[in-house]
């Protein structure tokens, strides 16, 4: 989480450095390692990748679905002519390493905790404890890698809220993980 910061921009808009494979590779690294507990339950579970909403049904629509969503995010961001005006090379580096992250991300939060909490305690209430754990999940990131106070960082955190219930939310209605992991793809393209 904190190793996207290294190869990110800080909270000025100041480029830290040009993405490259080895901002990819490090980021493999540190999610392999963080998604090492839930691989462990998977085990013991005897879990499936079905189990985690990563299927082969509903694939083409919850495709669809996360790219329309994730282009929409980028077209009212006001920030597609930026993003597409970067290095190709660097575009595609970025784009490779914050798949890498939707996917780590996705999989740990609405493929296991959401399944499992809306499983216990009913869909909304399942949708907003994974949404308040997932933000929590990023207050090291703003307060320690982006060097913001606590109290700012506690407000961007805040704001992903609505982000996270929607990715929760496009889980649910499409049944695929798919979906949320495109969709937080964008999301992650057109912050950073």
């Amino acid at each position: 989480m904190i190793i996207i910061l290294i190869s990110s921009q800080n909270i000025r808009g100041e480029s830290a450095h040009s993405y490259g494979i080895e901002d990819i590779f490090v980021q493999t690294i540190v999610w392999i390692t963080v998604l090492i507990p839930m691989f462990i339950a998977v085990i013991k579970d005897e879990l499936k990748l079905s189990d985690f909403q990563l299927r082969n049904s509903n694939w083409a629509p919850s495709f669809v679905l996360g790219i329309i969503i994730g282009l929409l995010f980028l077209i009212f961001s006001g920030r597609s002519s930026q993003i597409f005006s970067t290095a190709k090379v660097t575009l595609l580096f970025a784009g490779l390493q914050y798949l890498i992250v939707a996917f780590a991300e996705e999989m740990l939060f609405r493929g296991y905790i959401q399944v499992r909490f809306v499983t216990r305690w009913g869909f909304w209430k399942g949708l907003l404890l994974t949404s308040s754990i997932f933000c929590l999940w990023h207050l090291p990131t703003y307060s320690i890698g982006m060097k913001m106070p606590l109290s700012v960082a506690s407000i961007e955190v805040i704001k992903i809220i609505p982000l996270s219930l929607l990715l929760g939310y496009s889980l649910e209605k499409t049944g695929n993980i798919i979906t949320p992991v495109l969709i937080h793809l964008f999301i992650n393209w057109v912050q950073i």
